[in-house]
C-alpha cells in the first residue's frame, strides 16, 4: 500500500472532528476524520482507500465479532469489484468474505493479529495499516456502543453504494495527505503539502497568464512579466489572487518593489 508521491490533484476538504481522541496515534487518521464525520463522500475514491477501509472494517470485526452476512458481501463487493451483484458471484464473494473475517477473529482471539497481515501481497485487499487501526478504533469506541454502531453504519453504507464498481486511479500524493506525519515519516513519504503548494501555484500562475494575454493583448508583456515573476518568492496567496483576478497584480506590486520594477522594465521592452 505505501508508495513514495508521484502525481497530484487537489484534496477536498474534510471537516472532522481533529482533536478526537479516537484519531490519536492511527496510521491514516484523515480517512478516518472524514468517516467519523459522517463525510465519507469527501474521501478520494481510491483503491488504496478501499483496501484501507475494508482492512479497518475487518478489524473492528476481530475485536467486536463479525458483521452481518450481507454486509461483509458488500465489503467484498466494494474491495474487489469483480465480487459484485450477481448471484453466483455472490455466492464466492460471501464465501470469501465470510472466510476472512473469520480469520481475523481466530488471529485475535490467538493474539497475532499481524501474522495474517504478513502474509499479505501488494495487490491483496487487506492491508496491515487498515487492520491495525481497526482494531484501535473498536477498542476505543467500544463494541454495539451508538458510537460504534454509527461508524460501522457509515462505512456499510459506503461499501453499498460502491460494490462492484472500480476505484479511480490512485494519486498517491493525495493518498499521503491521508496519513499521520508519523506513519509518513515512518515509512519515507514526503510531505505532501509541498508538492501541493506547488501544484496550486502552477496551476494559479496558469491562469493568471491567461488572463494576463486577455486583458493585455501582448504576448511578449505578459511572457517577459511571468519569466520575471517567476524568479520572486510569492506567496501562494499573491498567485491565487492573480489567478482570480489578474489587476490583483498590482496590489501585489505595492507590496514588493521586485514586482513593481518587473512591470515597468516589461512594459518598455514589449
Amino acid at each position: 500500500m505505501v508508495q513514495k508521491p508521484a502525481t497530484i490533484e487537489a484534496l477536498p476538504q474534510v471537516a472532522a472532528p481533529e482533536q478526537s481522541p479516537v484519531l490519536s496515534g492511527l496510521n491514516l487518521p484523515g480517512v478516518v476524520a472524514a468517516l467519523l464525520a459522517n463525510n465519507a463522500g469527501s474521501l478520494p475514491d481510491f483503491r488504496d482507500v478501499r483496501r484501507y477501509i475494508f482492512s479497518v472494517y475487518a478489524g473492528m470485526a476481530g475485536v467486536c465479532g463479525p458483521h452481518t452476512d450481507s454486509a461483509s458481501l458488500n465489503a467484498m463487493g466494494y474491495v474487489e469489484p469483480g465480487l459484485g451483484p450477481g448471484r453466483d458471484v455472490a455466492e464466492v464473494g460471501m464465501q470469501k468474505g465470510m472466510q476472512f473475517l473469520m480469520n481475523l477473529a481466530q488471529m485475535h482471539k490467538s493474539g497475532d493479529i499481524n501474522a495474517f497481515a504478513k502474509s499479505l501481497t501488494a495487490d491483496a485487499p487487506r492491508v496491515a495499516e487498515g487492520e491495525a487501526d481497526g482494531v484501535t478504533i473498536a477498542s476505543r469506541l467500544g463494541c454495539r456502543t451508538t458510537e460504534y454502531v454509527t461508524f460501522v453504519g457509515v462505512i456499510e453504507r459506503l461499501m453499498q453504494a460502491k460494490t462492484g464498481t472500480n476505484p479511480k486511479q490512485a494519486d498517491q500524493v493525495v493518498f499521503a495527505t491521508l496519513m499521520s506525519p508519523a506513519f509518513r515519516n515512518q515509512h519515507g513519504i514526503e510531505d505532501p503539502a509541498v508538492t501541493l503548494r506547488k501544484r496550486k501555484i502552477e496551476k494559479a500562475t496558469a491562469q493568471a497568464r491567461q488572463l494576463c494575454s486577455v486583458k493585455y493583448d501582448s504576448s511578449s508583456f505578459c511572457g517577459c512579466l511571468f519569466g520575471k515573476l517567476k524568479s520572486n518568492d510569492l506567496s501562494e496567496d499573491d498567485w491565487e489572487a492573480m489567478g482570480q483576478q489578474f489587476s490583483a497584480v498590482v496590489k501585489v506590486a505595492s507590496k514588493k518593489l521586485e514586482v513593481a520594477q518587473s512591470i515597468r522594465s516589461c512594459v518598455r521592452e514589449s
